[in-house]
C-alpha cells in the first residue's frame, strides 16, 4: 500500500513539471516518456519566473510541514501563490498581431496551427453532438439509425486523430522557431 501511495505520489509531482518549467509538451505512451519531453523542452523554455513561484509553493508547504503537519499546507501554498500572482501582475499574455511577424512561412505556419485547432475544436463539438444522436437513437430503438451514427462516429475519429498528428508536427515546427507554446 505504501508503495502503490507513494508511486501515486510521484507520478502526481511529475505530471505538474511542465506547468512549473512553463512548458507544454504532447503527451507520449508512456508517462516517463512525457517527463524527458518535459526537460528536453525545458531546457529551451524555461519561463524562469513561473519555475521560481513553484520552487516558492513547495517552500510554503514544507516550512508550514515542519512547523505544524495539522496546518493544511497544500491550500495554504496555492492560496498565497494565487494572491502574490494577481497582486504583482504576474500573468502577461500578449498578443500580437499576426500581420507584425516579419517571416511569411512563420505567418503561414501559425495561421495552419490555429486553423487546426480550430478544426479540431469543430469536431470535438460535432463528436459531442453525435454522442447525443446515438443515446437518442439507442432509447428509441432506431437500430438502422444508430448504425450510421455509429459509422459517422468513426469517420470523426478518424479525422480527430488525423488533425491532432498535423497539430503535433506543426507545435513541433514552432517550437523549433523557438516560440513558446
Amino acid at each position: 500500500m505504501n508503495g502503490f501511495t507513494n508511486g501515486a505520489a510521484i507520478i502526481i509531482a511529475t505530471s505538474q513539471l511542465s506547468k512549473m518549467f512553463g512548458v507544454y509538451v504532447d503527451e507520449a505512451e508512456h508517462h516517463y516518456e512525457t517527463i524527458i519531453r518535459v526537460v528536453q523542452a525545458a531546457i529551451y523554455y524555461t519561463h524562469w519566473p513561473t519555475f521560481i513561484m513553484g520552487i516558492g509553493a513547495f517552500a510554503i508547504m514544507f516550512v508550514l510541514k515542519k512547523i505544524n503537519p495539522r496546518i493544511p499546507n497544500v491550500l495554504v501554498a496555492v492560496t498565497v501563490t494565487t494572491v502574490l500572482s494577481w497582486a504583482i501582475g504576474f500573468e502577461k499574455d500578449v498578443k500580437v498581431d499576426i500581420a507584425k511577424i516579419d517571416s511569411p512561412g512563420t505567418q503561414e505556419l501559425i495561421t495552419n496551427f490555429n486553423k487546426t485547432l480550430d478544426e479540431i475544436s469543430i469536431l470535438a463539438k460535432e463528436r459531442t453532438d453525435n454522442t447525443r444522436l446515438a443515446e437518442d437513437a439507442q432509447k428509441n430503438h432506431d437500430k438502422i439509425g444508430l448504425l450510421n451514427i455509429r459509422m459517422h462516429e468513426e469517420v470523426l475519429k478518424v479525422k480527430m486523430e488525423e488533425l491532432k498528428i498535423k497539430e503535433a508536427s506543426l507545435r513541433k515546427e514552432m517550437r523549433n522557431l523557438f516560440l513558446p507554446l
